[in-house]
């Protein structure tokens, strides 16, 4: 444990959850729905006042938020911390729009901060290029409170269930997905996630009738969701992202359909069916988890196992680290 350490977060989001319980660290998460400009001269003040409170020796603030990482960056001259940026994919590489732009200002937050966070080796060689200092750490698989209760009907109860982990964002080939589902069998059944509104509805899109659009859930009735699966689906477009759905069906112990990427299967090598992002491709993932479900199960099992033992020893050696860098910088011990 990190002695005098404070996590701030402007989003809420699983891992920042899952860190701060796990490495000791003091959460403060904060998040709102109304409009930046009213949000974050309220998030700025809120922060400013904690650092002057709490005087942290070591700060760790996800990003994003970027306002939050520069406004860490530029305070850390007043109140002296030790700054660690927890960064997510678009804390590495921006893919909305202002790419250039906002790319820039990455790449100088990589280079200032003490340092980075990142989930894979993809995204570390990112930071070292920008000349940071880096550590590879990904999720810790959550504890999910799963009540063991059933959501089938009787339509469904002889249904081999697969849910598709779906916020309709760019990079979620879901289109691809729909198309896969009309070629499996009466027997598989296709559970969405998500809100659709946000592309226009259901109704617009030609799927068949084992496509079920649940919408976006509450907590409890989106794990107990998963945990009623018999597989779970978690797609991007992007090859260095570690979608958070594979670590929840992990928790769950239930096998898994994700991207053919180095990433993804540098981690999640065993109860992993992968597949491109095609139609064809990703009717045949999810036969393939079908036709070899026991073993799959037994394997996502052991490979739970093994990543709770390796992620233990890698927060470890990230707390020993930030030990070791912070005397040498400060020439005082945490």
């Amino acid at each position: 444990m990190i002695n005098n350490a404070l996590f701030i977060a402007w989003e809420q989001h699983r891992r920042s959850q899952t860190l701060t319980a796990r490495l000791g660290l003091k959460p403060m998460l904060w998040q709102s729905n109304k409009h930046r400009l009213v949000k974050y001269p309220l998030f700025i003040f809120r922060t400013i006042f904690l650092l002057m409170k709490e005087r942290p020796r070591v700060l760790f603030v996800q990003n994003p938020s970027l306002v939050l990482a520069y406004l860490a960056l530029l305070t850390r001259p007043m109140f002296r911390y030790y700054l660690v940026v927890d960064a997510h994919n678009v804390g590495v590489v921006w893919y909305e729009k202002g790419r250039c732009f906002f790319q820039q200002l990455l790449n100088i937050l990589h280079r200032r901060a003490d340092m980075t966070i990142v989930t894979n080796k993809s995204l570390a060689e990112i930071v070292k290029k920008n000349r940071g200092t880096v550590f590879i750490l990904p999720d810790s698989i959550p504890e999910l409170n799963y009540t063991g209760t059933s959501l089938k009907n009787d339509s469904e109860a002889e249904k081999f269930i697969v849910t598709f982990i779906c916020t309709f964002a760019s990079d979620e080939p879901y289109l691809s997905v729909f198309e896969a589902a009309k070629d499996l069998p009466d027997d598989i059944i296709i559970f969405i996630t998500g809100d659709v509104s946000k592309v226009g509805g259901a109704e617009q899109f030609a799927c068949g009738h084992n496509v079920v659009f649940k919408g976006f859930l509450p907590e409890l009735e989106y794990i107990n969701l998963l945990g009623n699966s018999n597989c779970i689906i978690d797609l991007t477009t992007r090859d260095d992202c570690l979608v958070c759905g594979a670590y929840e069906a992990l928790s769950l112990g239930i096998p898994m359909v994700l991207s053919n990427t180095v990433a993804t299967k540098d981690l999640f090598s065993l109860g992993t069916v992968y597949t491109d992002l095609d139609p064809i491709n990703i009717s045949n993932a999810i036969l393939k988890v079908k036709r070899d479900y026991k073993k799959l199960q037994h394997d996502v099992l052991k490979l739970r196992n093994d990543l709770q033992n390796n992620w233990q020893i890698q927060s470890e050696n990230l707390q020993k680290e930030i030990q070791i860098k912070y005397t040498k910088k400060k020439g005082n011990n945490l």
